[in-house]
């Protein structure tokens, strides 16, 4: 989702080189109708990172760029994913589930780093992990490279409460999940 409009900043104080990227975009091409008619062909655009569709003539937000798990050439939306991990195993706490992609040897590969359940403090990794695996591949055509299970409480969350992608990403890389 790009914006454009005498309401949009000009860039970030200090940062040119981000401003640029952000708030320096041109449409390389246009739908014959869409919200960007009246637009200079030469006008700035903001790139928010922010994904789209339009449904009806109107713009629904699917996500965000940076959060889009490309495995395989194929793009996946997370939360899909982390919705069907949630619905995979009664030990997997529902909701309160992260999927990313990581580097690997032969492209970037998924990974999924769910909270146990209340109650299932001891179930093992081995059948849960491969549950999630059967019912990700199964819904999404897509190998889970890495389950991890980790104790309620313990998946980064933002400061609204959300739970934090980026964050739970940088923790596994860290080791912080092993």
């Amino acid at each position: 989702i790009w914006l454009h409009g005498n309401n949009i900043g000009r860039g970030y104080f200090g940062r040119p080189e981000e401003s640029e990227r952000v708030f320096g975009n041109k449409l390389q091409t246009r739908q014959t109708v869409s919200h960007a008619d009246g637009a200079e062909d030469n006008a700035l655009w903001l790139a928010t990172g922010d994904l789209g569709v339009y449904v009806g003539g109107e713009l629904f937000v699917t996500g965000r760029i940076k959060d889009l798990v490309i495995v395989d050439g194929r793009n996946h939306y997370p939360q899909d994913i982390e919705a069907t991990v949630s619905r995979a195993s009664s030990a997997v706490r529902s909701g309160y589930v992260t999927a990313f992609a990581v580097p690997g040897d032969s492209g970037e590969q998924l990974v999924v780093v769910a909270e146990r359940a209340v109650g299932a403090g001891r179930a093992e990794l081995g059948p849960v992990a491969e549950a999630v695996r059967a019912a990700v591949s199964r819904h999404h055509q897509v190998r889970v490279a890495e389950v991890r299970l980790v104790a309620a409480g313990r998946i980064p969350r933002t400061t609204s409460g959300k739970l934090a992608r980026t964050a739970s990403r940088a923790e596994f890389l860290n080791g912080q999940f092993d």
